[in-house]
C-alpha cells in the first residue's frame, strides 16, 4: 500500500491512543471487598470470555478506524500510481474538448463549454497535485476537424493540438489561462477525427499510462447512433487506455433556428422584385408560439460601397417589416417568404434573424444575391413573322413603366452560326422557338453554351423537324433535347365544362399556380402535341414540369452539363394551342427565365469554415486587397491584409485578379482562424486602377443539425457502449473536486468504510458496556 502524501503516514502512530486509553482504564480499577461479591464473580467467570471478545472487537476498530482515516488523508494510491510517483512511468493524459456550437447553449446562467473549462481546470490542477511524470496532450474537435480536412494527406497532431505532450507544471496557472481564453467555434463536430489522432499516439507510447478525457454535451447527433465512434473507443480500450467521459451539458432547452434562407429561382435584377424564402424549425419538445423574425436587407451599390470595418455591414440596413408566426409545433419546420427589391446591381445581402433563446448561434442567417443590371435573353424564332417571340416580349416586356429585369434580344437561326462562343457566353438564356433547323457548328455551340451552367428554353410547333431533332440535337441522349419524338397527337375540341389540360406539378416554374385554391388552367386549349417514346421519358434525371392532355408529358426539365434544357411540346400558334394569350404564359415564362439563369449563379451561402475566394476579370485592380473577417457581437469587425495574384486568361491579355483565404493556412494565425470559424457575412475588397471599390460579398452560415439540443441518457450510453470500459462523471463533479475521478473513487470507498467502522464501534461500544435495566410503573 503507497500513499501520495506520505509525511501524514505518520499519523498510524495514532493507532496506540485506543490502546492507551484501554490501558488507562484498566489502571482505574479498585479492589473493594464486598458480601455479595462472590454471586457476580461466578457470573463473571461464566461470562468472561464473551465480554473479552467484545472488548477486543472494541479496540480493533477503534485501531482500524484511526488507519482508515489516516489513509483517507494521506491519499492511498495504487501500484500503477506509485510507480508513477517514483518516476518509472509516465502518465499521459489526452483531453479532447468539444467546441461545437451546441457547446454554447445556456442553461442556469451558465453555458455547457464554460462548463467544460471549468472541469479541464479541476483534471489539470489534480494532475499538477499528484506528483510524479505527468503529460497533458490538449485538442480541441475543431482544430482536428481543420487537419483532417486539409490539403495535407495525413492530418499531423502536431499542427492541430493546443498542447501536445507537455509537462504539467506545479502551477498549472498559465497553461489554464491559455485554455480559457478559448470560445466554441460555429462547426458541427464529432469525436471521431480527435480520436484517430491521438489512437496512433497512444499505440505508439506504449511504455505510457494513457487516461483519455473526453468533455462533451453528448447530443443525440453525435452519440446517437455511436457505431464508428464505439469502434474508435474500443480500439482505446485495447490499449489499456483509462477512458473517462465527462459529461458537460444539462437538460435540453428549448431552442428556434433559421434552418435555411434562399432567394427563388427568379430573375435577379435591379428594380424587380425578389421573393426570398427561409425556414424556421422548433427544436424542442413543445410548441412555441407567436415567433417574431426579423427581416433586413442591406444593400451594397457597385462602385459606390466603401469598406467599414467599424459597422456589422459596409453596405446600407433596411429594415424589413417582421413576419409573425403563430405557432410551430415541436419538431416542426415552417416555411415563410418576404419580398425584397435592390435597386442597383451589386452583392446585395438578405439577414434573417429570431429572438435570443439558449442557443443564439442558429438564431441568424445569411444569404448573398448577386443583382444583375438585367438578364440577357437570345431568342431564336422559327417563325419568319417572328410570331412566337412575339409573345415572349409581350410577356416579358409589357410596358416601359414595368420592369421584368429581362433584356431580349430577337435573331433567326443563322446568328448561331456566325457568333462566337465569346459572345454567347454574354446571354443568360437561349430560347429556340419552333426551330425546323440548325447548322451543326450552332448546336455544338449551344451545347456548350448550356454544359458551362446556362439554360436553353425549347418548344416545338409547326414547323418542328421530328427527324432533325432525333438526329442532331437527341441524338440517342447525347444531345441537348431531352427526349426522343414519336410523333404529333391531335386532341378533339374538349368540352367547355371538362376538366383542365393541363396539370402543372410542384417543380420549381410553375410551383406558384399549384398553391392556387382552383386550377388556372381551365382556359388552356392543347389542339396538338408532340409525343415521346417510351424509352427517353424513362431518364432518371427528366422532370416533368407539367402533364398535358391524356396525362402525357406536356413540359420538361433535364440537366445538361451544368446547365438545363426546359422543353415545351406544344406550340404558341392557334393551330397548336391557345396558351400564348393565357395568363398562366407570363408566369411560364418569366419564371423559366429566371429559372434556368439561376444556375450559372454562385452559391448564395456556404458552411463556416469554408475558404473564400475573389475572382475579378477583365479589370485591373491595386495590389493590395483586405478581408473584413465577422466579429463578436459589439466589437469591430477583424481586417485581414492580404496580395493580390495576377494572371492572364489564355492567349488574349485579359487580367484577372485572384484573392484566396483558406481556414488551413498557414499564414493565419489562432485569432483569424478563429474568425474565419465564424458565422456571418465576409467581405473581400480590391481596388480597380480607377479607385473605385470592387467588393464580393460571402455568407458562411452554421450547419443547422447540431441546433437539434437531444442529449443521450448515461443509461443509454453505457448501453450502446457496453463491454467498453469508461468512467462516466458529469463536469460539476469533477470541476469542485480537486482530484482526478479514479483518487474521487477511492478516496470515497475509504470514507464509506470508515462510516460503517464507527457505526459498528458504536454498536460495539454499547453492547459491552452495563446499562441498568428499564423499570415498569407496577415494578416502581
Amino acid at each position: 500500500m503507497q500513499f501520495l502524501y506520505q509525511p501524514l503516514t505518520w499519523g498510524f502512530l495514532l493507532i496506540g491512543v485506543p490502546i492507551l486509553v484501554h490501558l488507562i482504564n484498566m489502571l482505574r480499577h479498585r479492589k473493594q471487598k464486598w458480601a455479595a461479591m462472590d454471586f457476580l464473580l461466578e457470573s463473571h467467570r461464566r461470562n468472561r470470555r464473551w465480554v473479552m471478545l467484545k472488548q477486543w472487537l472494541l479496540l480493533a476498530s477503534r485501531i482500524l478506524a484511526m488507519l482508515l482515516l489516516v489513509a483517507m488523508l494521506a491519499k492511498w494510491v495504487s501500484n500503477s500510481q506509485w510507480l508513477g510517483l517514483l518516476g518509472g512511468q509516465t502518465t499521459h493524459h489526452y483531453i479532447l474538448l468539444d467546441d461545437s456550437y451546441s457547446m454554447e447553449e445556456v442553461e442556469q446562467g451558465e453555458s455547457a463549454y464554460a462548463r467544460a473549462l471549468h472541469a479541464l481546470s479541476g483534471i489539470v490542477r489534480s494532475i499538477s497535485a499528484r506528483g510524479g511524470q505527468h503529460q497533458i496532450t490538449l485538442l480541441r474537435f475543431s482544430r482536428a476537424a481543420l487537419a483532417a480536412g486539409g490539403a495535407e494527406e495525413e492530418a499531423r497532431i502536431d499542427s492541430a493540438a493546443d498542447l501536445i505532450a507537455q509537462s504539467v507544471p506545479r502551477d498549472p496557472g498559465r497553461l489554464l489561462d491559455r485554455i480559457n481564453a478559448t470560445a466554441p467555434t460555429a462547426l458541427q463536430l464529432s469525436p471521431a477525427e480527435s480520436l484517430d489522432m491521438i489512437i496512433p499516439m497512444v499505440a505508439a507510447n506504449s511504455q505510457e499510462s494513457a487516461e483519455v478525457y473526453l468533455l462533451t454535451d453528448l447530443r443525440r447527433n453525435e452519440f446517437g447512433e455511436p457505431e464508428t465512434l464505439r469502434a474508435k473507443l474500443q480500439t482505446l480500450s485495447d490499449t489499456e487506455a483509462q477512458l473517462k467521459l465527462v459529461d458537460c451539458g444539462k437538460a435540453a432547452t428549448a431552442n428556434l433556428s433559421v434552418a435555411a434562407i434562399d432567394p427563388e429561382q427568379e430573375v435577379w435584377a435591379a428594380g424587380v422584385p425578389l421573393m426570398v424564402r427561409f425556414q424556421i424549425r422548433n427544436q424542442a419538445t413543445q410548441p412555441a408560439k407567436n415567433v417574431v423574425v426579423r427581416v433586413k436587407a442591406i444593400s451594397y451599390g457597385e462602385g459606390t460601397t466603401t469598406p467599414q470595418p467599424d459597422q456589422p455591414y459596409s453596405g446600407i440596413t433596411l429594415d424589413l417589416p417582421p413576419v409573425v408566426i403563430e405557432q410551430i409545433g415541436a419538431g416542426e419546420t415552417v416555411t415563410r417568404q418576404v419580398q425584397v427589391i435592390f435597386g442597383e446591381p451589386g452583392q446585395h445581402v438578405v439577414e434573417v434573424m429570431l429572438p435570443d433563446d439558449g442557443l443564439k448561434t442558429d438564431n441568424q442567417r445569411w444569404c448573398v444575391i448577386g443583382i444583375q443590371e438585367s438578364q440577357k435573353l437570345l431568342l431564336v424564332d422559327g417563325e419568319v413573322a417572328g410570331s412566337n417571340s412575339y409573345f415572349f416580349e409581350a410577356a416579358m416586356e409589357p410596358s416601359q413603366r414595368l420592369r421584368t429585369g429581362l433584356e431580349i434580344e430577337r435573331v433567326d437561326a443563322a446568328f448561331l452560326r456566325d457568333i462566337s462562343p465569346a459572345v454567347l457566353e454574354q446571354y443568360d438564356v437561349v430560347g429556340l422557338l419552333d426551330v425546323p433547323r440548325l447548322d451543326p457548328q450552332a448546336v455544338t455551340k449551344l451545347e456548350e453554351f448550356c454544359r458551362q451552367g446556362r439554360g436553353l428554353f425549347v418548344h416545338v410547333g409547326r414547323n418542328t423537324n421530328i427527324q432533325f431533332v432525333n438526329q442532331q440535337l437527341h441524338r440517342g441522349g447525347e444531345g441537348f433535347f431531352p427526349i426522343e419524338l414519336s410523333s404529333i397527337l391531335e386532341i378533339p375540341q374538349a368540352l367547355e365544362n371538362s376538366e383542365p389540360q393541363v396539370a402543372a406539378t410542384a417543380h420549381p416554374v410553375l410551383a406558384p399556380l399549384t398553391q392556387l385554391s382552383s386550377s388556372p388552367f381551365f382556359l388552356i386549349r392543347i389542339r396538338q402535341q408532340m409525343l415521346a417514346t417510351g424509352e427517353s421519358l424513362k431518364s432518371p434525371t427528366l422532370e416533368v414540369v407539367a402533364w398535358g392532355p391524356e396525362k402525357t408529358p406536356l413540359i420538361l426539365d433535364k440537366p445538361f452539363g451544368e446547365g438545363r434544357v426546359i422543353t415545351l411540346l406544344t406550340g404558341l400558334t392557334a393551330d397548336w394551342s391557345n396558351w400564348a394569350q393565357d395568363p398562366t404564359f407570363v408566369v411560364l415564362a418569366l419564371r423559366s427565365m429566371g429559372y434556368l439563369s439561376s444556375f450559372r449563379r454562385d452559391a448564395t451561402s456556404w458552411p463556416v469554415g469554408s475558404p473564400l475566394e475573389m475572382v475579378v476579370r477583365g479589370t485591373r485592380v491595386l495590389p493590395d486587397a483586405e478581408v473584413l473577417i465577422p466579429n463578436r457581437e459589439g466589437t469591430a469587425r477583424l481586417r485581414l491584409q492580404r496580395k493580390v495574384d495576377e494572371s492572364t486568361v489564355g492567349d488574349t491579355v485579359e487580367p484577372l485578379a485572384r484573392l484566396e483565404v483558406d481556414v488551413n493556412s498557414v499564414n493565419l494565425d489562432r485569432a483569424l482562424v478563429d474568425g474565419m470559424l465564424r458565422p456571418g457575412v465576409f467581405e473581400s475588397w480590391m481596388i480597380d486602377v480607377q479607385g473605385t471599390p470592387i467588393v464580393q460579398n460571402v455568407a458562411h452560415n452554421v450547419a443547422a443539425a447540431e441546433g437539434n439540443l437531444q442529449r443521450v441518457s448515461r443509461s443509454e450510453l453505457e448501453t450502446k457502449f457496453s463491454g467498453i470500459a469508461f468512467d462516466f462523471r458529469t463536469a460539476d463533479a469533477v470541476s469542485g473536486a480537486g482530484i482526478t475521478l479514479q483518487e474521487a473513487s477511492q478516496s470515497t470507498l475509504l470514507l464509506a468504510l470508515l462510516s460503517l467502522l464507527l457505526l459498528g464501534e458504536q454498536w460495539l461500544a454499547y453492547s459491552a458496556s452495563y446499562h441498568a435495566p428499564r423499570t415498569t410503573g407496577r415494578a416502581r
